[in-house]
């Protein structure tokens, strides 16, 4: 009992109808978290060709029927990679397809079943299975002139029904049988009516339209076609169950609210799917008038006890009916309100866990339909039918795509893949260039199913986090995870390979003679050197070139510093302080050097000696604290140590600093007070830093 019709009407409503029923629809919970990925098969006969998908197998290959450019319906058989293509019919202009089963490699094509006009000139019908172009005629029941195959299981057992007396294809049948051809049979089918007979009392007309592996059918069995009761029959026992009498033990809650009732699939669990339905002649009445129903499921439990369950439409919607059930016992169909024309109504939806989700809300955004920005035309989708759920959660059916003014648009099969496939993350890799600070590496995320769950980060970036002080050439990024709005997440990073150099070259100084103090004018070699491990010195530099002379031509403290960079910028100095001094080998004769102290008439000039190497000049001593050196004090006379009496002495007259030249020697004549008793020290500070002492003890 077809929804739609081979071609599709202009609707009557205006396009602000459509606008303000579709927004007030109630939306219902989620009953899963997956979504979908979106594929239009194409149709056979261009833009304006209606098409349907009926089934899909474990391998998602599609089967239905498009309207060709001739307008006439055409079976198709749909595959990744390789499109819409048309089957082949019987003879006639028509072939629609309505099942297809599991080939032995999903490199093959499963066997399909349908059924096609064996003439232009007459309108009967036959059943048919395909595995190549032409289909196999599989003939009818005797004394029916028509046939139709529905379904095909894994094993090539195929189900339909043989009738007489079609006006046209689609119109109902006076009476039928509903049939069952084993596998390779193309004729005298089994004709299950007598086996219904033995529970239902009117038998006049059956029609099977599922198949398990198992060998079980379900169907409808009554006195006319679309007047009939739910049954379910096992072909290896021959037991035949009141799918319908199921459904109506309780009569005060009864899951099935109309006269008849359907089955329209079963898995190999054993589960039923299908709906309690109205007639066509609006009995009993209602508004609008229509087939209308509500769908069930159908199972029996693991003590044999079989239950019916109402399978309830969306939030808002009145009716439901179900179409196909996988072997985890998701079933789809449609649901379905009574406000606006087809494309406001009907919803396409999944049944799991007690919960009815509507499909248009698990595609991707930019898939559902919506009005252009000049509200004059619907693009996208709105899916109103499904017709069939494979293993792996693929569903496929019909739903109408864009549309201008008025229009419905065109009925166009849809393919719905579940989007287990995480976001693309696509970022640059290292440069092989060496950085002076943290590498920031540019991703960009993407996903071709429903979208990134939060599309602000559709960009991003990857960072180093390497340590002031440190180089590397092999630094890691963070990571990040991406995730669609399916939940499909990948974790991207961390980028290994990237060149930070936070550390400055490393400076080396060493000399030769080694030390920290040098004699004036002393032959010193300085080197140096800059090492980096990371981008490479671009610079080491001192006051003269490695392996040049250290300056010890002036006397006191001296700075060499060298300063170094590499190539990204990172600079440091080191630098190393010595010390100039004079030649200073102790005093000499008439002073005694500590730790001998030296005996001295109070009052004399004592003349104090010493030699700096050379003729250095007179300015040699030290200043501090606003006086000169030399200097003396009172020191106690406690030393053990011999005392030395100075025998030399000066003229009284006599004061100063003085050179000799042909001795190589400074003297100071040291003139001392009459009063001091006692021991004093004399420091002696040159101007080079270092300070030299002498004792005496001073007689009267």
């Amino acid at each position: 009992m077809p929804l739609f019709a081979a071609t599709v009407c202009a609707v009557t409503l205006a396009l602000a109808l459509l606008v303000t029923s579709m927004s007030i629809r109630a939306q219902p919970a989620h009953a899963t978290a997956t979504t979908y990925t979106l594929t239009d098969l194409g149709t056979l006969g261009g833009e304006s060709g209606a098409t349907i998908a009926r089934d899909i197998n474990d391998c998602g290959q599609v089967v239905g029927q498009s309207q060709n450019a001739s307008g006439q319906n055409r079976g198709f058989l749909w595959e990744d990679g390789l499109g819409i293509m048309p089957l082949g019919t019987l003879g006639g202009p028509t072939s629609p397809a309505r099942g297809i089963n599991e080939p032995d490699d999903c490199d093959d094509t499963g066997q399909i079943v349908g059924f096609s006009r064996i003439s232009n000139s007459n309108n009967q019908l036959r059943a048919y299975l395909w595995e190549k172009d032409p289909p196999t005629n599989l003939g009818t029941v005797p004394g029916f002139s028509n046939s139709e195959a529905w379904s095909i299981n894994d094993y090539g057992q195929v189900v339909g029904r043989s009738f007489n007396n079609p006006a046209v294809q689609g119109a109902p049948a006076t009476d039928g049988r509903a049939v069952l051809w084993e596998n390779g049979q193309t004729s005298n089918p089994k004709d299950l009516s007598a086996s219904l007979k033995t529970v239902y009392s009117e038998t006049a007309y059956s029609e099977a339209w599922s198949i398990n592996d198992y060998g079980q059918v379900v169907g409808e069995v009554g006195n006319v076609d679309q007047r009939a009761k739910a049954f379910l029959y096992d072909n290896k026992t021959d037991k035949v169950t009141d799918i319908d009498a199921a459904g109506r033990q309780d009569p005060d809650h009864p899951v099935f609210p109309y006269r008849y009732s359907e089955a329209a699939a079963i898995n190999d669990h054993g589960q039923v799917v299908g709906w309690s339905y109205r007639t066509t002649i609006n009995d009993p009445p209602s508004t609008p008038s229509g087939p209308e129903g509500k769908a069930f499921l159908y199972e029996n439990g693991a003590d044999g006890t079989a239950t019916v369950a109402p399978l309830n439409p969306l939030d808002g919607d009145l009716y439901s009916r179900a179409r196909d059930i996988d072997g985890d016992g998701r079933a789809v169909g449609w649901s379905r309100g009574t406000d606006g024309n087809e494309r406001q109504q009907f919803s396409a939806v999944l049944w799991e866990d007690e919960q009815v989700t509507d499909l248009n809300e698990l595609i991707p955004a930019s898939s559902r339909w919506r009005l252009s920005d000049d509200g004059t035309t619907i693009e996208g989708w709105t899916l109103t039918d499904a017709y069939a759920i494979n293993t792996s959660g693929q569903i496929v059916g019909a739903g109408f795509k864009d549309g201008k003014g008025e229009n419905l648009s065109q009925l166009r099969a849809f393919l719905l893949t579940p989007d287990t496939t995480a976001p693309k993350v696509e970022c640059d890799t290292a440069d092989d260039l060496w950085h002076d600070g943290d590498v920031s590496i540019p991703c960009t995320a993407s996903d071709d199913g429903v979208g990134l769950a939060n599309p602000a980060n559709d960009s991003f970036a990857l960072t180093t986090n390497v340590a002031v002080g440190e180089e590397t050439d092999n630094a890691s990024t963070d990571s990040r995870e991406v995730c669609d709005a399916a939940g499909n997440c990948v974790t991207v990073g961390p980028i290994g390979g990237n060149k930070v150099d936070k550390k400055a070259p490393v400076i080396s100084i060493t000399t030769s003679p080694g030390g920290e103090e040098y004699l004036l004018g002393e032959d010193v070699t300085v080197s140096y050197d800059c090492l980096d491990g990371g981008s490479g010195t671009s610079s080491c530099s001192g006051p003269v070139a490695s392996g040049g002379k250290l300056d010890t031509t002036t006397v006191g403290p001296h700075t060499f510093t060298v300063d170094a960079s590499d190539d990204v910028g990172n600079a440091d100095s080191e630098s190393f302080v010595y010390h100039v001094i004079y030649d200073f080998d102790g005093f000499f004769s008439p002073v005694d050097n500590v730790p001998v102290l030296n005996r001295a008439k109070a009052g004399g000039a004592i003349p104090v000696k010493f030699s700096l190497g050379g003729d250095q000049g007179l300015d040699i001593f030290a200043e501090a604290d606003g006086s000169s050196f030399p200097r003396s004090g009172p020191i106690p006379c406690d030393s053990t140590d011999p005392a030395d009496t100075v025998e030399q002495t000066v003229s009284a007259n006599a004061s100063g600093l003085a050179y000799d030249a042909a001795t190589d020697l400074y003297t100071y004549v040291w003139k001392t007070r009459k009063d001091w008793t006692g021991c004093r020290q004399l420091v002696v500070r040159l101007d080079d830093g270092r300070e030299y002492t002498a004792n005496f003890e001073f007689f009267k």
